[in-house]
């Protein structure tokens, strides 16, 4: 859905930036990307459409929960100190 809402071509040049700029740090691929969505925040040609960055880390979500089977358990103190992205006045509106 991000690709459809930038151009594909776009998309492409934006994802190898973020590939030179933040490289994997570990062999995992369907770890890799987490930080995407932020770094699609930080490009000025997107500003005016915040709309992309938000759906790539709503896709980014989505591709955590369908690998979520395959991580290791976590308690739910972990979850206290997980960063979700959202600001509070967010989860206000």
């Amino acid at each position: 859905v991000t690709v459809r809402l930038v151009d594909e071509r776009f998309f492409r040049f934006v994802a190898s930036e973020f590939i030179r700029r933040y490289p994997p740090v570990e062999s995992r691929l369907a770890r890799y990307g987490a930080g995407f969505p932020r770094f699609l925040k930080s490009i000025d040609t997107l500003s005016d459409m915040p709309v992309v960055a938000e759906t790539a880390r709503l896709e980014w979500a989505i591709a955590e929960a369908l690998d979520a089977a395959s991580l290791p358990p976590r308690t739910l103190a972990e979850y206290d100190n997980t960063d979700l992205g959202m600001s509070p006045d967010i989860l206000l509106q």
